[in-house]
């Protein structure tokens, strides 16, 4: 990073630090760190797949794909399918910490991390899943008894359909009426706002 950038990055992760921060300021954030990420990284990824959307060709985009293939694969060898999640909260953890004490920051507590994925999920809901051309899925914002979760919902041969979880969070931001193990899926806009520095799902 240039002087610049590095002095944005601080102000950022002050920020971020204290609680500050919204789905657009991680935006913002991932957009610049995402240049300090090795390739395939977390950081790298999640960033790119925000900034890109259904243009993103990297390594979540195939494993997207993968799991299409699998899906089509297991109907027709009727298997059952598990699936985990591409990133866990450790790995996006670590690897932000890493860009942090790279520059000489301090690492966010696993509080901050957990809001920062919260945007992630918000900031991805809604993204179409293509091959080339065709829309074979999307991604969706969705809580299931004390996680939210970002789920890839695929379209397989057969009319099946299979939800899998691209990444979670421990839902410490809000409550929703009849909140069960079954995962609530919100087909509408969400935001993440933030009031008196507590992040706060807004449901549109």
């Amino acid at each position: 990073m240039d002087t610049k950038e590095l002095q944005i990055l601080k102000s950022y992760h002050h920020k971020i630090e204290q609680n500050a921060f919204d789905e657009k300021d991680i935006y913002s954030f991932l957009n610049l760190i995402r240049k300090s990420a090795k390739k395939d990284s977390p950081t790298f990824e999640l960033g790119d797949f925000i900034v890109q959307r259904e243009k993103h060709r990297g390594y979540i985009n195939t494993y997207l794909l993968d799991v299409k293939a699998k899906l089509d694969k297991s109907s027709k060898e009727k298997t059952a399918l598990a699936i985990a999640p591409v990133y866990s909260f450790d790995e996006i953890s670590n690897n932000i910490n890493d860009i942090m004490l790279l520059h000489k920051l301090s690492s966010f507590k696993d509080e901050v991390i957990c809001g920062i994925i919260l945007c992630i999920i918000s900031l991805l809901h809604d993204v179409k899943i293509l091959n080339k051309k065709e829309q074979i899925g999307k991604l969706t914002f969705s809580i299931q008894h004390d996680q939210i979760i970002l789920l890839g919902i695929l379209h397989g041969k057969n009319k099946i359909e299979i939800t899998f979880p691209i990444i979670n969070v421990n839902n410490t931001f809000c409550k929703i009426m009849h909140q069960t193990n079954e995962p609530v899926l919100f087909n509408d806009g969400v935001k993440i706002k933030n009031v008196h520095n507590k992040l706060i799902v807004n449901f549109n």
